[in-house]
């Protein structure tokens, strides 16, 4: 545990935690100190938090969210002990820089888990995806064009041409899975996001307006990412990616592909299928087929559209991460800190009988 020598190398066992606007992700590994490499990643997995999407229900971080974050970031922490990381870096994104109250529910996270959590800059967080892409693809970061897509926003980046600090190009939206469904609650369908919580059943008609309507607030792309170059999106199982991959995969009848988890390429063409297959489906049939995040499951791929047809991408590369963990473990990010028991003491491991949804692992 902790510092210790292999094969040459000092290792050191680190945790990363990712507190993203749909969900909260961890992973461990042994990392070379020097280089920063992931000698061995020992675990990997993300619970559920839709602090987005209740922050455009309520206006703020509502009390019920912050219990539900607070229990799934408390049970990743504690895996994270027993796993005997020593050290860890934690980020929060989108919806934190947003929501007036954060700071104030970023302490109470930090009391209940001993986790203390650095919001950062939609430009820090735009760097963090792509050098994650950078190591999940194995490509030298200047070749890489990469895309990450979560709750409440996307970056889609480059490396800066002559930049020698790891500095991007990148092309942002605050657009984000569960941004997409409010707009197609309160916009298309012209109902009451504090009343109704899920879009479905969405029309194929309701669905191609939400693309528009997309479309039309994204910025206008840059012409790097118009030259024909490969994208590698990364992203969890929940992802826009690997849920257009695992529909469009059952369409063809790929039992493998659907399972989803896996590197795959998402045409755009698989996209719009994905997205056809899932309207005019009640919550109950989508459940049905095992597809996790229900009401998010069309404005997701409606998103994942928009963004392909906007930026004229026949297809990307889908990379599973468990969101840029692999980033920080390697010393991106804030400065790391050591990994203590939390003010209010050790919560139990599972989390799950203080209401924080179970963990889902994640390939690799």
């Amino acid at each position: 545990r902790g510092a210790l020598t292999m094969q040459d190398a000092v290792v050191e066992r680190r945790a990363a935690f990712d507190v993203g606007s749909g969900s909260t992700k961890l992973q461990v590994a042994d990392v070379d100190v020097l280089s920063g490499a992931l000698v061995r990643v020992l675990h990997q997995s993300e619970r559920p938090v839709k602090y987005a999407f209740d922050w455009k229900r309520h206006g703020r971080l509502s009390a019920d969210i912050v219990e539900q974050g607070a229990a799934a970031l408390a049970a990743l922490a504690t895996q994270a002990r027993l796993l005997g990381a020593v050290a860890y870096s934690a980020v929060a994104t989108e919806v934190f820089r947003k929501a007036e109250n954060s700071a104030e529910v970023l302490a109470l996270l930090a009391a209940r888990t001993g986790v203390e959590v650095a919001v950062v800059t939609q430009d820090d967080e735009a760097r963090l995806g792509h050098a994650t892409a950078a190591v999940l693809a194995g490509r030298p970061l200047a070749e890489l064009i990469a895309w990450d897509s979560g709750g409440g926003s996307f970056q889609i980046t480059r490396m800066a041409p002559g930049a020698t600090s790891g500095e991007v190009e990148a092309y942002v939206g605050a657009l984000g899975a569960s941004v997409a469904a409010a707009v197609m609650i309160e916009e298309v369908q012209r109902r009451s996001l504090r009343q109704v919580a899920t879009p479905n059943p969405a029309s194929v008609e309701e669905a191609d307006a939400l693309v528009r309507l997309l479309g039309a607030r994204l910025p206008p792309p840059p012409e790097w990412l118009r030259a024909g170059d490969r994208v590698t999106a990364i992203g969890g199982p929940n992802s826009i990616f690997n849920l257009a991959a695992q529909i469009a995969a059952a369409e063809r009848g790929d039992e493998t592909g659907a399972a989803g988890g896996r590197r795959a390429v998402v045409s755009r063409a698989d996209a719009r299928a994905a997205l056809l297959a899932r309207c005019g489906e009640s919550d109950d049939v989508i459940a049905a087929l095992g597809y996790d995040e229900v009401p998010l499951v069309v404005p997701k791929l409606c998103l994942l559209v928009a963004v392909m047809d906007a930026c004229g991408f026949e297809a990307v590369d889908y990379e599973p991460s468990t969101g840029t963990c692999a980033a920080l473990l390697g010393g991106a990010g804030p400065p790391r800190r050591p990994l203590l028991p939390p003010a209010e003491g050790e919560p139990a491991a599972s989390g799950a009988s203080a209401g924080a949804p179970a963990a889902e692992p994640l390939s690799g």
